[in-house]
């Protein structure tokens, strides 16, 4: 599952002046820093909070300054739904009847990401419906080798510029022991770079952080392991599936794409995001409240309290908005 946020591009955007040459190194804006430092939220307020800001720009009551987008498949100007991933993702597939979605803690773009990749494992892995097939003399043949195996297990490789995309997927209880990342055998990936700064630092963004330290020759490790998978579900605008799938023999028997573009005044990549929500479900490294049991209460309890604006170290100049 892939999804491109704009992340890696916000980094360098979102930062104020330079400040060290020798290091290359900017202030990040005050945003940035606020979410950067700020305790992480409960899981299932996590998912709502990036699936709240995934939706279509035309959306009625859009609270101002929302970053939404443009959205284009499955539907025009619509946000996915899982109701749209049971129909668009193996829809017709017999293997399907009967099978229920993921519980998950929403009902947005996120959710039906994961209940498509999660219907095209399951049709992939099922087992084959007996089928008479008829030999040469008139006779029936022998049926296939697969019909009546038991069903062979799944996994899920996650590629994202967004950590807290990645994290969210990771600890979905429902995909417990499924997932994996790049990360998980180093940072040998392009979508392993998920840091504005340093590390133990939440105030500086690095130059050039959408190529960090040749990126895009680590890039080929995601298009390598990415073109040995059977199904491929995409989200947001992004290069890297046409790359990808160039550069592919082997993927896919199944492909969905929830497409959508970015808005030039509310979430285009190129210009500086200050969203500090957005930037705090997309930042986000690690879950609390993962437990199903946990997810209402997460919805209603009081806020999360966003750290204080952090400040700035000696010899270093104020934050400038």
């Amino acid at each position: 599952m892939h999804m491109r946020t704009g992340f890696a591009d916000w980094q360098w955007y979102s930062a104020t002046r330079q400040v060290d040459a020798a290091e290359q190194k900017r202030l990040a804006a005050s945003e940035w820093s606020r979410a950067a430092t700020s305790p992480p939220l409960p899981y299932a307020r996590h998912w709502a909070t990036l699936e709240g800001m995934m939706l279509d720009c035309t959306a009625p009551g859009l609270p101002l300054g929302t970053p939404c987008f443009k959205w284009r498949t499955p539907r025009e100007r619509v946000s996915p739904t899982v109701a749209m991933a049971l129909e668009y993702c193996a829809g017709n597939s017999p293997a399907l009847a009967g099978v229920r979605p993921l519980p998950m803690p929403g009902n947005g773009t996120l959710a039906a990401a994961v209940e498509c990749v999660h219907r095209y494992a399951l049709e992939l892995t099922a087992p084959r419906l007996p089928q008479a097939r008829r030999g040469k003399s008139g006779g029936k043949s022998a049926t296939s080798p697969r019909e009546g195996a038991p069903r062979v297990q799944w996994g899920v490789l996650v590629l994202g510029d967004a950590p807290g995309y990645v994290s969210l997927v990771r600890n979905l209880p429902a995909l417990a022991g499924r997932v994996v990342e790049t990360n998980d055998a180093g940072a040998v990936a392009h979508t392993t770079f998920t840091g504005s700064c340093p590390p133990n630092s939440g105030k500086c963004v690095q130059m050039g952080t959408h190529n960090p330290h040749g990126g895009w020759t680590r890039a080929m490790i995601d298009y390598y392991i990415g073109g040995l998978t059977d199904a491929f579900v995409t989200v947001l605008f992004s290069s890297f599936p046409g790359a990808f799938l160039r550069r592919s023999l082997l993927c896919c028997r199944h492909r969905a794409h929830f497409g959508a573009m970015y808005s030039q005044e509310y979430s285009h990549r190129d210009k500086p995001m200050r969203n500090l929500d957005f930037l705090r479900a997309m930042m986000q490294t690690h879950e609390v409240g993962t437990a199903q049991a946990e997810w209402a209460a997460a919805h209603s309890a009081a806020p999360v309290e966003v750290a204080p604006e952090a400040a700035t170290e000696p010899g270093r100049p104020a934050i400038i908005e």
